[in-house]
């Protein structure tokens, strides 16, 4: 008797197997959204990315608390990278304000 080796279909993988296919996509994705980054103009892409990393800390507080396993393990790990983001962009922005406030203090004169 031979045993048959039951296939693995897409609902019996792990929520975290990902095909091949599915990762070339997801990296083209990344990509094209990248170079679109790259491409648009600052006045365009540095609000763009200052939304987003505002945002992020938000999206990935309600994962750790509607989640559930891995994805929320995922949630709680991201936070710390995602809020050091956050305090770097708004020091950057405290940063650029005074500096554009200097320069018009320094063209009035």
């Amino acid at each position: 008797m031979e045993h048959e080796e039951p296939r693995e279909t897409a609902a019996s993988r792990s929520p975290l197997q990902f095909s091949l296919r599915s990762m070339f996509v997801a990296t083209a994705v990344v990509a094209v959204m990248c170079s679109l980054g790259l491409a648009t103009p600052a006045a365009v892409a540095a609000p763009v990315f200052v939304l987003f990393s505002l945002a992020l800390p938000g999206l990935l507080s309600m994962l750790v608390v509607y989640g559930r396993g891995n994805p929320r393990t995922f949630a709680i790990a991201a936070m710390f990278p995602a809020g050091g983001l956050a305090m770097v962009v708004g020091v950057l922005g405290i940063v650029v304000r005074r500096a554009v406030e200097t320069r018009q203090h320094a063209s009035r004169r």
